[in-house]
């Protein structure tokens, strides 16, 4: 049981370091689409005006993915750290016996 625990809490304390990171580097993303930007038209690759406005438009969605993916891996471990947090791992709604199933009716046409 302690094995467990210490285990259940290495996860928890790893997955939640993995997010610390996640969220520290989100900056470096977005730096780098500014980055990529400033290359892209040094390089001659793209030009001034509709096509840097369209280029500054994609480099900086794709930032914005990073935002996402953070933010819903976030909700993903707060949802299943909840349980552990208020000691309720029973599942909110149980699931169908296998007699229950064979008792079900028979819609006639």
């Amino acid at each position: 049981m302690i094995l467990l625990l210490f285990l259940l809490t290495l996860a928890i304390g790893l997955v939640a370091q993995w997010h610390v990171f996640n969220l520290v580097t989100l900056p470096v993303e977005f730096d780098a689409s500014r980055r990529a930007q400033l290359v892209l038209a040094n390089m001659g690759f793209i030009q001034r005006g509709p096509e840097s406005a369209a280029v500054s438009q994609v480099l900086t969605a794709a930032g914005w993915i990073y935002v996402a993916a953070f933010i819903s891996s976030l909700i993903y471990f707060l949802w299943h750290l909840l349980p552990l947090l208020t000691g309720s791992l029973k599942p909110s709604h149980p699931r169908r016996r296998p007699t229950q199933l064979s008792k079900t009716r028979k819609i006639e046409l």
